[in-house]
């Protein structure tokens, strides 16, 4: 982000991005991003486990016997023949070992169920504890923590409340509106949204390059979900989240490492998720834990943002325009 961009363009660059302006510092340095809360998309920097390779045998050189120990050694032929058949036996069960699928049905198959329980979900909350790493260009990672309120009524209503580590903000959409706020500047901007939420996610995105995180886990088990990237696909095992039992999955795609944590029983929610971007050689990883209320009623007010007297409008520019602008600079 440029120093030149005046103070009403910082904050719209940061308000439409979900990002708030850092220190000088961490803000002139080329590798942070100002996506804010943005999945890398990825999965675990655990080691993954090993996959068995073919058994090599060792092969001696018997040294030939006296004409007196030949009888013997004809002896010991058989039992040199029931070793070698016994290596080989080995060698192909290491072998078929080997050509077991490293995408494992049953992670796969969770993640199918994980997205089918959430998009069932039709009005509910979220509060996610997230922290996030950037990394300096020294290599060194620097974490940020924060906290976001997701109010959720389907097809059409959302808001996210979110507080970091770096400033905050509000996201409103009623199904006709999308306005971004950042509480005490008093600062807002409006656009004409889409007429439901994944629309306008996309959208959003697309266009000002504000990123839900969450948004990606709805999508498991239809056609947007990535699982011609999948690598690895398992069980770790089972864990307690604040508690509750959950099964730890760990996933490898393209470029990023997955882990979900997902609730046992007749709900498959996620309770934890880390993301490790791979494509960076420090592997920054973005983490989080949720919590869930999926028995909520709200009013529409809950979706609209209402101005004060001292709340002033600003545009909403557009990712291209500012590319534009850092162009001209």
């Amino acid at each position: 982000m440029s120093g030149l961009l005046s103070s009403s363009a910082i904050f719209a660059t940061a308000l439409a991005a979900g990002a708030i302006t850092t220190s000088p510092a961490l803000a002139s340095d080329s590798h942070l991003d100002r996506s804010g809360w943005t999945l890398l998309a990825g999965a675990p920097s655990r080691t993954l486990p090993p996959i068995a390779g073919a058994m090599q045998l060792a092969q001696t050189e018997t040294p030939e016997a006296p004409a007196a120990e030949a009888a013997p050694a004809a002896e010991a032929a058989p039992a040199a023949e029931g070793e070698a058949a016994a290596g080989e036996q080995a060698a192909a069960a290491a072998g078929a070992e080997e050509d077991e699928p490293e995408v494992m049905p049953e992670a796969t198959d969770a993640l199918i169920d994980m997205g089918e329980d959430l998009r069932a979900l039709q009005e509910f909350a979220i509060r996610m504890d997230a922290t996030r790493e950037q990394v300096m260009d020294s290599g060194q990672k620097i974490q940020f923590g924060g906290t976001v309120i997701y109010r959720v009524s389907r097809p059409d209503a959302l808001r996210m409340d979110v507080l970091t580590d770096t400033g905050g903000h509000q996201i409103y959409y009623d199904g006709k509106t999308l306005t971004l706020y950042t509480p005490g500047k008093e600062y807002y901007g409006q656009a004409e949204a889409k007429p439901t939420i994944r629309e306008t996610i996309e959208w959003m995105e697309d266009t000002y390059g504000v990123e839900t995180p969450l948004a990606d886990l709805f999508d498991w088990g239809t056609e947007r979900a990535p699982f011609d990237e999948l690598e690895f696909a398992f069980l770790v095992g089972n864990s307690r989240i604040d508690g509750i039992l959950t099964q730890h999955y760990a996933f490898r795609l393209a470029e990023t490492d997955m882990e979900v944590w997902l609730e046992t029983g007749d709900r498959r929610l996620p309770l934890k998720f880390v993301i490790t971007d791979r494509t960076d050689d420090s592997m920054p990883q973005f983490e989080a834990t949720l919590k869930w209320s999926t028995l909520e009623k709200f009013d529409d007010y809950i979706f609209t943002y209402s101005p004060s007297a001292d709340a002033m409008k600003i545009p909403l520019t557009p990712l291209d325009e500012w590319a534009k602008l850092a162009k001209q600079e």
